[in-house]
């Protein structure tokens, strides 16, 4: 595929470029319309013009029978939620193998991680999941509870790599994943419980024993 260079040169929607030709060559309709592609794989890591309205138009081409996808992002410091959300809205229901690559994409939080989730759980041909968001400075451990809620149970292999975000952790498999989900939603039962003695108002059930009550 060209499309980094159809980006650069703003040529994505018609890729000939040439006012005199009647014919319009775009990168996202041909695409679109290869019913016989199974694999993609293309990177337009660190092309810093890469903006969100591009993400969207290669989501807009992805091939309906699709079955392996690999896309990298990384460096693209202009990629933010909503290029996410329309990745995640066109991500075709066949793919058994998502390899999506989103490495200092810095504008990115967990809204974005979150419609991600939300679209893998309905993938359920899905089988093998890699998801780098390392160096994504507004993620945070609770994108590893949304995804262990939200991968269907027919994924086998999953990497969640997010060092250098504010979770700083990654999770190499499907157990390591179900396992940090697990110290999260703890630590956030206990921080709630422990809140409840903060609360204005409120009213201890027994009195502390001090020093005069001591025999």
């Amino acid at each position: 595929l060209s499309w980094p260079f159809a980006i650069e040169n703003n040529l994505v929607l018609d890729f000939d470029g040439d006012p005199n030709n009647s014919t319009v060559l775009s990168l996202i309709g041909m695409l679109k319309e290869d019913a016989t592609r199974h694999t993609l794989s293309f990177s337009l890591a660190h092309s810093v013009g890469v903006t969100s309205h591009d993400i969207k138009q290669v989501a807009c081409g992805l091939p309906e029978n699709l079955k392996h996808l690999e896309l990298s992002f990384e460096g693209c410091i202009q990629v933010d939620n909503s290029g996410l959300q329309a990745l995640a809205e066109k991500l075709p229901s066949s793919i058994t193998k998502l390899h999506l690559n989103l490495m200092g994409c810095v504008e990115i939080s967990n809204a974005g991680i979150a419609w991600l989730a939300w679209r893998l759980s309905s993938m359920s041909n899905l089988e093998d999941v890699r998801l780098v968001c390392c160096m994504c400075p507004h993620l945070s451990e609770d994108c590893f509870v949304r995804l262990d809620e939200c991968l269907p149970n027919s994924v086998q292999t999953c990497a969640i790599l997010m060092a250098g975000t504010f979770a700083d952790k990654n999770c190499h498999s499907l157990l390591e994943l179900r396992h940090m989900a697990q110290v999260v939603r703890r630590r956030k039962s206990s921080a709630k419980r422990l809140s409840v003695f903060a609360l204005p108002g409120f009213v201890r059930t027994h009195r502390p024993v001090d020093d005069e009550d001591t025999p």
